[in-house]
């Protein structure tokens, strides 16, 4: 099964009864939100975006009619995804118009919730072995290969909570978010480990070029060359297939909020 839909879940949007067209709906409500182009106002002390059904409608007409539009964000109002306020009055003039906002609730159907990153900061402790995991989209597995994983849902576990720790350090260091970030993030995981892209990201941050290209690039040498390149001093130690501890001074490399 595919990991994420539009930056989504697709097992939190089956757990809330949501449909990929409902994913479509909540990620243009959210790309808007975040749009400084957008008309806001404050309502008990909570950011409200006036909706336009029409505008709205057309950006997304492959959903169907405004009307579909409207029903489905009823519904989101129920499921406490979406929050809605009617006012009579916009600008001065009368009349009934729409405001709303995403919840906590819709965040958290994102791969990371963005108020729990936020406040737990940088883990201290970072586990030095090195591990190999499935495929987590079962469309590009070949059938006739076996997973040799000893317990499915255990790795599963460990998997999810390494790709959080790396969607933290990613924040942290000042990378900009899009939906398919935890994506890229899991595949660069996979094909070079925890540490390596814990490193990379700090390193990139160091240099203030952010972005992910220039991270693949820095992972791509070290592969290269047989192990990470810190501080311009190769370590051995951390090549790619080494399974063997790795020590490091963290105060030099790890993001420090500066």
């Amino acid at each position: 099964m595919k990991y994420t839909i539009l930056g989504f879940q697709q097992k939190k949007l089956i757990e809330e009864g949501l449909k990929a067209d409902d994913a479509l709906i909540l990620r243009t409500i959210k790309d808007m939100y975040s749009s400084a182009s957008m008309e806001f106002k404050i309502i008990e002390d909570k950011t409200y975006m006036w909706v336009n059904y029409t505008y709205l409608h057309a950006q997304i007409p492959i959903i169907g009619t405004k009307r579909t539009i409207t029903n489905k964000i009823k519904n989101y109002v129920e499921k406490e995804l979406i929050a809605r306020r009617l006012l009579h009055e916009r600008k001065g003039q009368k009349g009934n118009f729409a405001y709303i906002r995403p919840t906590k609730k819709l965040d958290r159907l994102q791969d990371y919730d963005p108020y729990e990153i936020f406040s737990q900061g940088l883990g201290k402790d970072f586990s030095r072995d090195r591990k190999n995991f499935r495929n987590k989209d079962s469309s590009i597995i070949d059938s006739s290969i076996k997973d040799s994983s000893s317990s499915t849902t255990g790795a599963e576990l460990l998997f999810d909570k390494e790709i959080k720790e790396l969607g933290e350090l990613y924040q942290k260091c000042g990378f900009r978010w899009s939906g398919l970030t935890p994506d890229w993030l899991a595949d660069i995981k996979n094909r070079y480990g925890i540490e390596w892209c814990k490193n990379a990201l700090i390193v990139a941050e160091k240099k203030n070029k952010r972005n992910k290209r220039y991270v693949e690039g820095i992972l791509e040498n070290w592969d290269n060359s047989g192990g990470m390149n810190l501080g311009g001093k190769k370590d051995e130690s951390t090549s790619k297939s080494g399974n063997s501890s790795i020590k490091i001074d963290k105060s030099k490399f790890l993001y420090n909020g500066d």
